[in-house]
């Protein structure tokens, strides 16, 4: 098999499977299965994650969902008692992915159709152009 490097949004997904596999240490009980996979099917990894992960994955998700209340104290170190540093960087990671970038990979996988609804599911209705200029 040979060997090719990582696309950008790859290498993106890739960080963000190995955030995942950080979050529980190596002897916790596995209370929950992530698996990554590229829009194409791709399989790029899985992480475990312990009850407490879990529950801390959800509490950052949930705050980056949330928008940020009135008057929060800007020298409080966390939104809801949700590290602020922990919400930034998965803001960060999600700015960072090029939805355009997915649609072409998406695109040219195997199952374009599928592909692209997967997209639809992540991102809802945006306005970009599919292979045929209209929705994906």
């Amino acid at each position: 098999m040979s060997e090719r490097k990582l696309t950008p949004e790859e290498m993106r997904v890739a960080e963000l499977l190995y955030q995942l596999q950080a979050l529980s240490p190596d002897d916790a009980t596995t209370a929950a299965r992530i698996t990554v996979r590229m829009p194409d099917g791709t399989y790029m990894g899985d992480a475990l994650l312990s009850a407490d992960a879990v529950v801390r994955l959800n509490d950052a998700t949930f705050t980056m969902a949330t928008p940020w209340p009135d008057g929060h104290d800007e020298d409080d170190d966390t939104i809801g008692g949700v590290d602020r540093l922990l919400v930034a960087d998965l803001e960060d990671m999600y700015a960072d992915i090029n939805p355009m970038s997915l649609l072409n990979l998406a695109s040219d996988a195997p199952n374009p159709e599928a592909s692209e609804k997967a997209l639809r599911e992540m991102f809802g209705e945006v306005d970009w152009p599919g292979r045929d200029g209209g929705q994906p």
